[in-house]
């Protein structure tokens, strides 16, 4: 079973002047993804331990992409950040579900609710025979929009 895996994750604060930028963003590719989470406390260890207790999982990590907390995203890097992801999703060819770590609270400066986007762009590519799993931050807001486009929350 091959799992895409991607995370893009920040919490936004619109009340800030300062915009989030692509410069702003720590960005991991590919294998080097598995080998920073692996023995961490973060959500992506718990993806890699239990495709590993599986046995019958591949992982295929995309890209992850975070900031500290700061005002909203801008446009542009929302949509570079977003197309190497849905790029990333594409050149794998037949997948079998989709894994996102996202926080929950990314606001954009043409989207509100930056994860709801997120999710609902990675659905239209995939369609809806792919399960698509997200996990958020426990302070996440979770919009109609965002239930409706995810499979596991």
């Amino acid at each position: 079973m091959r799992i895409a895996l991607a995370g893009f994750a920040h919490e936004s604060n619109s009340f800030s002047s300062q915009p989030t930028e692509m410069s702003d963003l720590g960005i991991t590719e590919g294998q080097a993804i598995l080998d920073r989470h692996r023995d961490t406390y973060h959500e992506i260890a718990g993806y890699i331990a239990a495709a590993e207790e599986d046995g019958d999982i591949e992982l295929c990590p995309i890209l992850c992409a975070g900031a500290t907390p700061a005002g909203p995203i801008t446009e542009s890097t929302y949509e570079q950040i977003l197309e190497r992801i849905l790029t990333g999703i594409a050149d794998l060819g037949d997948i079998d579900g989709v894994l996102l770590a996202l926080h929950g609270a990314m606001v954009c400066e043409h989207h509100p609710h930056g994860d709801s986007e997120t999710v609902r762009r990675v659905r239209a590519q995939v369609g809806d025979s792919v399960p698509i799993a997200v996990t958020h931050d426990y302070h996440a807001n979770v919009p109609p929009e965002l239930v409706e486009a995810a499979d596991i929350l």
